[in-house]
């Protein structure tokens, strides 16, 4: 609920028609839902505008809207606020509820691993926050928008593949608490080098005054190269927790091994104390993931026991690492909900190092949004998936021919399939009982049909 005076205070607009106390129930950016007595942002993109769509709104039951363009023809009967831009002003709204209600924002950024971590930690702590991956400048305002009247805490997924996204999404939530999983080449294409990228991700620590502790690892080549040798952060008013294998690792990783039917068995310490846990979530890059969960929730003021236990609970989301038992008794990996260099790299060195007793087949295709370095990129995957032990390698795909190209054929089974029905059709008729087949490339493949055929 919010009265109008509010969101032109917020937003700085200017009233052009209504009641300045009039009330909403919410907000709305999508004219064709139930707009009953809520606020309608029309947003602008590159196919769409939704100032073209007011009139429905207001059919809809909104009884108010913003709009930035001049000239824009409006209802009669609909209080109206005109802002310089709509998506500006989204946040702007999100924003102000956030220090109206002194609502404590935890903010977690990467490359790879931050919807697995924020959905982890969401159901260790119990805290609401971003749904699927909705964490770019519209997804989170409209999270923060939707849940600020029940919580007092919000987890926030923060992404981005535009210049200065995070930047804008920092200033939105400020964030008290920050976990960054990693940072490589994931969504280079807007960047153009993976510099641009780090300056970029590292946006959610700058020009932050309520930050209180950062939680970083210290494993990524990247960060440890950049942020922990950049004078900048050497003297900040923030508290920063290290974690990883590496020695200065404030929370240590010690162990992990991952067996397909036990799960992932994982020891670790933090404050002179061993832990000890076996997660559903698999590999070593998960296991970094758990680390930063654990050290954030307990400095969240939640119990060590339960959350070690809601850690051994948590399931994947589906599509990002879940695995499915066959009723044919040979195991699925389902890892298609998408790809970059690093989560493939991690993906291949998970599946390699894992423990089973049947053969492994490895079905992957192509990375999306590596601009320029498209072609390297998956060359060196090539070269990741040559190093390894896995025999079978099923591709499908026109960039992954460049990785093919890069893996020995004398090691490895390479087979290279023009369409996704084949690709099925010689796995069910090579697996076998205890076989595991490890299935990924980026969300645009749709490998999920691979999955679905198979199980």
């Amino acid at each position: 609920m919010m009265k109008i005076n509010e969101i032109i205070n917020a937003t700085k607009g200017k009233l052009i028609s209504g009641n300045h106390n009039l009330t909403v129930k919410g907000i709305s950016t999508d004219s064709r839902e139930d707009c009953s007595g809520k606020l309608f942002i029309p947003l602008v993109g590159e196919n769409f505008n939704g100032h073209e769509y007011i009139f429905k709104a207001y059919e809809n039951g909104a009884n108010a809207t913003l709009f930035h363009e001049d000239n824009c023809k409006l209802p009669e009967n609909i209080t109206c606020i005109k802002v310089n831009d709509t998506l500006a002003a989204l946040g702007d709204i999100a924003k102000y509820q956030i220090e109206k209600n002194n609502i404590e924002v935890i903010g977690i950024t990467g490359s790879a691993g931050k919807t697995t971590t924020k959905d982890l930690l969401k159901f260790v702590t119990g805290f609401k926050g971003t749904e699927k991956n909705y964490n770019n400048l519209v997804g989170v305002p409209i999270t923060i928008l939707n849940l600020f009247e029940n919580s007092k805490h919000l987890i926030v997924e923060i992404g981005t593949n535009i210049k200065g996204e995070i930047e804008k999404l920092t200033h939105i939530t400020t964030p008290e608490y920050v976990i960054i999983t990693n940072i490589g080449y994931g969504h280079i294409e807007g960047f153009g080098n993976i510099e641009n990228v780090y300056k970029e991700k590292i946006g959610i620590v700058k020009n932050n005054n309520n930050l209180k502790k950062v939680f970083i690892n210290i494993d990524n080549d990247i960060l440890r190269e950049k942020f922990f040798s950049n004078d900048d952060f050497k003297n900040v008013n923030f508290e920063i927790i290290k974690f990883g294998r590496n020695k200065d690792a404030d929370i240590k990783l010690i162990e992990t091994v991952s067996d397909i039917n036990t799960g992932n068995r994982v020891t670790f310490s933090y404050n002179n104390k061993i832990y000890k846990l076996t997660s559903k979530l698999l590999g070593e890059y998960n296991a970094l993931n758990i680390l930063a969960v654990f050290g954030m929730a307990k400095e969240l003021g939640i119990d060590d026991n339960d959350i070690l236990e809601n850690i051994e609970k948590f399931k994947p989301v589906e599509m990002r690492g879940d695995i499915i038992k066959t009723s044919r008794s040979f195991t699925v990996i389902n890892d298609c909900y998408n790809a970059n260099y690093e989560s493939f790299k991690e993906a291949v060195k998970l599946f390699n190092d894992l423990n089973n007793s049947g053969e492994k087949y490895l079905v992957i295709g192509d990375m999306f949004e590596l601009g320029n370095m498209s072609d390297i990129l998956h060359e060196k995957l090539g070269k990741v998936i040559s190093d390894s032990g896995i025999k079978y390698v099923l591709c499908f795909g026109d960039k992954i021919k460049n990785t093919i190209e890069k893996i020995d054929n004398k090691k490895h089974y390479v087979r290279f399939f023009n369409n996704k029905k084949k690709v099925v059709n010689f796995l069910r008729n090579n697996l076998k009982t205890n076989d595991t087949v490890l299935i990924k490339a980026s969300r645009g493949m749709k490998f999920e049909d691979i999955v679905n055929e198979l199980v």
